[in-house]
């Protein structure tokens, strides 16, 4: 879940001084953030005593694959800091991270905050492609937060805008189907989903499938019934039942997004035996 698209920027603060304020002590967001980073993935996290910090607070590793995860292991020197939304992280936080001398040639840095950095400090984080630092701030932690469960609860709230999306989307696949053409059956409607979008295929209604493309191993699609907008020989996957090789159809009609977010829309399917070609309708 991204939320820049779903909470305003009101909202947006409240979740990060709400964030502030429950860990009470830099120490207890430091373990916070330990057990963040077990969750997210990194597989072994050290937390470096107060004697040693000398810019860091703990140490993360990765392990690279089967029987070369000790070989391809890459390490994490972590910054932490419990600051308030009004009190930027600033370039010399990040230098200093950077100059510690637990920083070695392969090792990463990853600053993670409460609040947000200034323009240098962003500036200074990606300056040394020998040292890259990774920065973290309070909207990306409750992003991270929120996608993996963790510490957000949320309650239904009925949306007259998405209601009136849905209903649009629906109404606008009967409003493209060509009255004058002819077809055998009626428009077939089907979601274009989540998961289609994120393996980048559109899955076939069985109707379709089992009627008109099953015998095939590739098909010319046109969207509306516009013929300039026709794309040829996409390939029929007969195990799953999908189309392949419609990345430009999800990113044309703004289901795949450019920041790599995806949304689902209803598409209509008609197979037109005449031309052998499959129409979909999208708005």
């Amino acid at each position: 879940m991204n939320i820049n698209y779903n909470l305003t920027d009101k909202e947006k603060s409240k979740l990060q001084n709400d964030l502030y304020s429950f860990f009470d002590s830099g120490f207890k967001f430091e373990k916070f953030i330990k057990n963040f980073l077990v969750y997210i993935g990194l597989d072994e996290i050290e937390l470096t005593p107060d004697t040693r910090d000398g810019g860091i607070d703990c140490i993360a590793y990765r392990k690279g694959i089967g029987e070369f995860s000790d070989i391809d292991k890459i390490r994490y020197l972590v910054q932490v800091k419990r600051y308030n939304t009004s009190n930027k992280v600033g370039v010399k936080e990040i230098r200093e991270l950077k100059g510690v001398q637990y920083f070695h040639a392969g090792d990463k840095g990853i600053f993670i905050t409460t609040s947000d950095y200034t323009k240098d400090a962003i500036n200074e984080s990606k300056n040394d492609k020998d040292r890259p630092v990774i920065l973290i701030n309070g909207i990306d932690l409750i992003s991270y937060c929120i996608d993996k469960n963790i510490g957000f609860e949320f309650k239904p709230i009925f949306s007259k805008k998405l209601m009136k999306e849905f209903m649009e989307d629906t109404d606008s696949i009967e409003s493209n189907v060509d009255e004058n053409s002819v077809y055998d059956e009626n428009v077939i409607e089907k979601t274009i989903s989540y998961n289609d979008v994120r393996t980048k295929i559109i899955s076939i209604p069985s109707y379709i499938y089992n009627n008109y493309l099953s015998n095939k191993k590739e098909i010319d699609v046109i969207i509306n019934g516009d013929k300039n907008d026709t794309y040829h020989a996409l390939k029929i996957n007969h195990s799953r039942k999908f189309l392949s090789g419609v990345t430009k159809i999800l990113r044309k009609y703004q289901i795949l997004l450019s920041d790599g977010t995806y949304k689902q829309k209803m598409v209509g399917w008609k197979y037109d035996v005449k031309s052998a070609m499959l129409i979909l309708y999208i708005k």
